[in-house]
């Protein structure tokens, strides 16, 4: 596998797209995808597929500043921090709005990798166009709102080694879905919510439960509303 990078766009949208990144020629294996969701409510289910058995939610962590040789300790930008679950410390800062990173999409990865039967699986990720630059051609979906993703096929262990990267992937680079060909699960990360919904199997969700020492895991429905902050603006809708 080639890992050199693409490069991108000019000027102030000026970013690199790591070349594991397949652009996709067709946007027909987002069908199914499409034909599962509620376009036009503010609910899980205007991002999450229903048909799954089950479905979580992993609040994205909040960074809780430790000295170097505490436990769990990891160098997160510029200082010696930790996940701790999002409500759990007052005095913890910085949730990543849309991205899963670092120890918990590690933990998130090797449950999937656990459910499957491969070694590694095709997966086709969905990011969206709104940063505002060139890219090679690739195929292209909208989903309610007029929200725009590019499509680009990767594998499962290239995208898990990318996104448990704790120092942070550029945001341009983060998908919002992910899905194997095989479509027996889906992982997706609205760019503008601090939260990522895992749908699945009641195995492959039993599973990623099991590990709530490691990850804020959460029961998730497809009525939820979606807290948003388009704007600056915290928006609650049903």
């Amino acid at each position: 596998m080639a890992t050199g990078l693409q490069r991108l766009g000019g000027g102030l949208g000026r970013f690199e797209r790591p070349s594991f990144y397949q652009p996709m020629e067709s946007a027909k294996c987002a069908e199914w995808y499409l034909a599962r969701l509620r376009p036009n409510s503010w609910t899980v289910g205007l991002y999450v597929p229903k048909g799954f058995e089950a479905y979580a939610r992993i609040p994205h962590p909040r960074w809780q500043r430790v000295s170097y040789s505490a436990p769990g300790a990891i160098f997160h930008r510029g200082s010696w921090k930790r996940p701790v679950a999002f409500d759990s410390d007052p005095q913890a800062r910085d949730a990543d709005e849309g991205q899963l990173i670092g120890p918990w999409a590690d933990v998130l990865f090797e449950t999937l990798a656990d459910t499957c039967s491969h070694f590694d699986e095709r997966c086709i990720c969905g990011l969206w166009e709104g940063y505002n630059v060139e890219g090679p051609a690739t195929a292209r979906f909208e989903i309610g709102w007029n929200l725009g993703f590019l499509l680009y096929s990767t594998s499962r262990n290239e995208i898990g080694r990318y996104l448990s990267n704790h120092r942070g992937p550029c945001p341009s680079n983060v998908p919002s879905m992910i899905w194997p060909e095989s479509r027996s699960w889906c992982v997706v990360t609205p760019f503008q919510f601090f939260s990522t919904y895992v749908a699945g199997s009641q195995t492959v969700i039993d599973r990623l439960f099991e590990r709530r020492g490691e990850i804020d895991a959460r029961v998730a429905h497809l009525d939820d509303e979606l807290v948003s902050t388009i704007g600056g603006r915290q928006i609650v809708q049903a």
